[in-house]
Parts: structure tokens; sequence; C-alpha cells
């Protein structure tokens, strides 16, 4: 390859690097934005104070009264998520709650679970059965996939189709017996028994699921397709109904969801009855809920809810077609008031000194990332409180706890420093995401930071980088009120122009080098060439 090929290969791959970096840096800018004073479902959703009466817990309504949703405070005392299965006989014939997916003729492992009268039948029951199972629920609705009540074998000879945890037991999967690998193609929700508690919509990456669990998970159920994923209507999924059963996701039925708040705080469990598209239930759970991710459970006449606060003509809110179901989920709260407005909720309260924190090294360097963030609240921060600084894995089936403890009492309006250091491995860009705990309790918005490595031919110039970049971080700090899209593309525009500039100088003196005196009229052919590519 002749050397003036090479500058351009060069060239190119350094300016994808350092767009595909724009493009990360502005998605940690947007990720490390604070919350609203009150959060995004208590402005948009009605919920009537006279039917709220459940410690952590609300019954409310939107658009228009058609979507119902029980929004719940996962840090609430007393509040848990229970997984409602139904009872029959294993391959023994003994009598119980089922502990098995499959009916007996493909429950290998754990027996099997059928009607007592039919044992080709999965076992169901309906929602009057299922709401006396938990005399305590505040809510009740329908949830995975499984059995229904046709009386035919295709639609009897299992019951849920994915993920399904009861009481820190797993009952499908490969380990028993289950081979379909659902938890793989599809996503679910997983919970944990102790709050506060800590709630993940996920699924297991192809080829890892060996049939276990991670030890905190008490209940978990599975659904599909993806509705939002990390903030974003998933429309391909919603399109393809990846991952659910032939016509689940057709239009003109009721449809029911769950989902969960960035900031893992809360919890919501609807039914929208409005017969629309599943891509409209998207959509309200994004713009009205502010739902970071959500996934679609049961619908269509399966969609079904049950909430205990109401006057008792309406407290089943919708039984949908009235059919019988292999399981519910439900939701045990204490007596109570409904959820306390949290302005403020936690007593801690936190935010970064800067909307980003980055390092730029060269392949094979090890990245130092120093984290600053300001104590915002009204008490000091003490280490013996349990504060420590946690990267956020988005893979909660990782074990590791990567945490930072307080190094230090922090008074309000103080800062606090962690200096991390980390090798990439030669990536050419890495992304992290830390948060502020206490204990398991996060506070404060998520912490975005990347490592950039920069290409050999620009290791020279890492202190003009640093210092354009930073002088950038600070500019977006003063106008963060300002419109949002706009300013991202002042910034590329911004951040283009920096980069061919750099670009355009280190080539000159490579072709000056290479070339002698023919080196203007080449550069003057890549100048062209990077302002057609730049348009």
């Amino acid at each position: 390859m002749r050397e003036r090929d090479k500058v351009m290969v060069l060239l190119t791959r350094s300016m994808r690097l350092l767009i595909l970096a724009l493009l990360l840096w502005t998605m940690a800018v947007f990720t490390a934005r604070a919350a609203p004073d009150r959060p995004t479902w208590r402005q948009n959703l009605i919920c009537e104070p006279a039917v709220q009466k459940y410690r952590g817990v609300e019954y409310c309504t939107g658009a228009d009264g058609q979507v119902h949703v029980i929004v719940v405070d996962l840090h609430s005392p007393g509040v848990r998520l229970e997984y409602l299965i139904a009872q029959g006989v294993d391959r023994n014939n003994r009598y119980g709650e089922c502990k098995d997916v499959n009916i007996p003729r493909w429950g290998p492992v754990r027996g099997g679970c059928a009607d007592p009268d039919n044992p080709a039948y999965y076992p169901v029951m309906s929602l009057d059965q299922a709401v006396r199972r938990y005399p305590n629920a505040a809510a009740v609705i329908d949830s995975d996939y499984g059995a229904g009540t046709q009386d035919e074998p295709r639609s009897r000879e299992h019951g849920p189709e994915g993920f399904t945890v009861v009481r820190g037991d797993r009952l499908d999967g490969p380990a028993n017996g289950d081979t379909d690998n659902n938890a793989e193609g599809r996503p679910w929700l997983a919970v944990s028994r102790d709050v506060p508690l800590r709630a993940e919509l996920w699924q297991f990456p192809k080829g890892q699921d060996e049939g276990s669990k991670p030890d905190w998970i008490y209940t978990g159920v599975g659904g599909a397709p993806w509705l939002v994923w990390d903030g974003e209507v998933v429309r391909e999924q919603i399109r393809n109904c990846a991952n659910a059963r032939s016509g689940s996701c057709r239009p003109g039925v009721d449809q029911t969801a769950v989902g969960l708040s960035q900031d893992r705080r809360w919890l919501f469990l609807i039914v929208d009855v409005r017969k629309g598209q599943l891509l409209d239930t998207a959509r309200f759970m994004r713009a009205q809920l502010d739902a970071w991710d959500a996934i679609k459970f049961d619908g269509g006449g399966s969609s079904q809810l049950w909430y205990g606060g109401l006057p008792a003509n309406r407290r089943f809110v919708t039984r949908g077609d009235g059919r019988r179901l292999s399981q519910y989920l439900a939701v045990i709260a204490e007596p109570g008031s409904g959820i306390e407005d949290t302005a403020g909720a936690l007593p801690l309260s936190a935010r970064p000194t800067s909307p980003l924190f980055f390092d730029l090294v060269l392949p094979g360097e090890t990245a130092r990332i120093r984290i600053e963030v300001q104590n915002t609240g009204t008490v000091t921060w003490d280490p013996a409180q349990g504060i420590e600084l946690r990267r956020v894995w988005k893979d909660v089936i990782s074990p590791v706890v990567e945490s930072y403890p307080l190094p230090h009492p922090v008074p309000p309006g103080e800062t606090v420093a962690w200096d991390i250091e980390l090798n990439t491995g030669g990536a050419r860009f890495t992304t992290l995401r830390y948060r502020l705990y206490q204990g398991n309790t996060p506070f404060g918005p998520e912490i975005g930071a990347v490592v950039i490595t920069r290409p050999e031919q620009l290791k020279d110039q890492e202190q003009r980088l640093r210092e354009a970049i930073e002088r950038e971080l600070k500019e977006w700090q003063q106008r963060a009120e300002e419109e949002l899209d706009r300013l991202l593309e002042e910034f590329k525009a911004w951040l283009l122009d920096l980069i061919r500039r750099e670009l355009e100088r280190q080539t000159k003196r490579w072709l000056d080098k290479i070339c002698g005196s023919n080196a203007v009229l080449l550069v003057g052919g890549l100048l062209v060439a990077l302002r057609r590519r730049r348009r």
C-alpha cells in the first residue's frame, strides 16, 4: 500500500473512532442529568387519595382512565412481590403448589405439575382464587404467558413460558429439565426479597443460561417483547413481537406490562385497555411514567387486575375475558396511605461536578478517572453510614460488585473525589456508569465516564485534546437548561471541526515528510475530501 493510501486509511479510522466517542459522550451527558423533584408518574397520573390504602403502593390511572397503573415504591418497608402459581399434582400424584413449569410428561427432574383431573393439562386458577391465596395483597395482576383456560392440550401442556422463580426457587431452566432456553430468548423481571427491593429487567445472554440464578432473586417472572430499553422505545422488537407467542402483539386488545424507572425506585404494573397498538402502550410507559426499561406481560383476554384499595364492587379493575391462568403476580404491602411525595424521600442528595468524567489514553496505558461529587443534601456523609461509590453494571447476572468506600466525612456543600484506575484492554472506547449508594439504596443521578484510546498518530496531542474537551464540558454545564437537541447538533459540529483541524495538521506534517515539496497539492486534496465527508 502506498504511503498516501496509508494516510487516508488512518484518517478514516481516526474520524470514525472520535465520532463514536462523541456519541458515547453525549449519551453519558443525558444519563447524568438529575431527575426532577417529583417523579414523572406523579406529575402525569391521576391517583385518587381516597383509594390509597397501602403503604408504598398507589393505584393510579392515565389516558383518560383507560390505563390502570400500580406504582410500587421499592424502597418502602413491608413491600414485596410474590409469584402466585397454580396448584396441581406431580407424577407421583402428590398435590400442592406447582414446583415445575411443565406437565409430568415433560418434567423429568421435578416431576411436572398437572390438573388433578387430566395429566395432559397444566393446572390453572381464576383471578378470584389468586386473590384469596394472599389476603394481605394490595394488587394482583396477570404475568407471564402460560396455560390458559382453553381445554385443548396445546395451550395446556405447560405453565409459565419464561424465567420462573417462586420464593427464591427457580422452577424453569436446563437444570430442571426445561430445555426451551426461554430465559435467554425472552426478557424477565427479577426482584429481591428484602427492602429496599432490588429489581431488574433483563435476560440471560445467549448460551449463558445454565439453569441457576443470582442468589438475590426472590421472584422472577418472564415476558416479551421488550417495550423500552435504556430509555428508548424499541420499535423493532415491538413490530416483530420478538420472542413472544404468535399473535400476542396484535392491535385491538388489552395489554399488560411492567416497567422500571431509571433509578430503580419505581416499579410500574399496568393494564392498558385502550385496545390500540402495543407501540402506544410502550410510548405511554416512556412518556407518562418515565419508565427506563419495560417489557410486555400476557395480554388480550388474559389482561386482569385486582386492587384492594377500591370499593368492594370495583376491586376487580378488569377481568379480561374471565379466563383462568397458571400464574399471577401479587404486590404485598402493609396498610397505609400510599406513597409519600418524594422530593427527597431519601435524606441523601448528590450531584456530580461534571456532566462527564473522562480520560484519554494510548493503547496499553492505564486509564485514571477522577470522579468528583458534591453533597447537595442537608446532612454530612460519613464513612460509618455505609456510603460508597459503585460501578453500575447493566448485566444483573454478574456477581461482581465494584465499589469504592467514602474516603472521609463530607459536609453539605462540600465535594469528595474517587481516583479510579482501570485497564481497558486496548479497547477503542470504554463507557462506564457509577452511582452513590448507602447500603443497597442508591441516591443521586448515575454518573457517566468514558475512556477514549486515541490513535498513535495523535499521541503528541493529548494536552490539546484534553483542554478542548474540558472547555466544552464547562460550556455544557453552563448551558444545561437549554434545548438539548440544538446543543447536541452544535456540539457535533464543534467536535468534528476540532477533529478536522487536528487531523489536517497531522496530515500536513506526515505528507511534508513523505512527499516533500509535493505536500501542498496532496494536503489540498485531503482537505477537500474531509470537508465532503463532514457534509
